[in-house]
């Protein structure tokens, strides 16, 4: 009766093994699948969707890499107002722009597991080199003002 529990036992243990064995490999896929070109084109084109929609801005980058370490780089970056200001309310002769932030490259850091989290994503440190970043005042709901 003893050897009976003991092989049930050991097929069990040989079934749980197989199990977690299979998530194991199946996580290491999710990991190195993010990491192809494809993948991250897709991820990163909703996301700069989802942006659009909700700042009313035209997101662009050349190239954008997210590594499982937690480091994010973006390379030639541009947010562009899709509906710039024309007003100069001081008349001091300002042109509309519609640049808000251009970038050579960005590199950030982040923790994974903020990811997963309902406050979103928290950046570390960041570093951003060839910025310009073009400031304005909203003035009413409909109209930027430059500064």
């Amino acid at each position: 009766m003893r050897e009976r529990a003991r092989e049930m036992y050991r097929k069990k243990a040989y079934i749980v093994g197989r199990i977690a064995g299979f998530f194991v490999v199946l996580l290491m896929a999710i990991v190195v699948a993010i990491q192809t070109p494809s993948v991250q084109t897709k991820i990163t084109g909703q996301a700069a969707q989802y942006l659009d929609k909700h700042f009313g801005a035209l997101i662009e980058y050349d190239k954008l890499s997210v590594m499982p370490s937690g480091a994010l780089l973006i390379e030639n970056a541009v947010i562009i107002d899709k509906d710039p200001c024309t007003l100069d309310p001081h008349n001091r002769g300002f042109a509309p722009v519609d640049t808000l932030f251009q970038a050579d490259r960005i590199t950030a850091t982040f923790s994974l597991k903020t990811l997963m989290g309902e406050n979103g994503l928290r950046l570390g440190r960041v570093n951003i080199e060839g910025g310009f970043f073009h400031l304005c005042i909203e003035n009413t709901k409909d109209t930027l003002t430059n500064v």
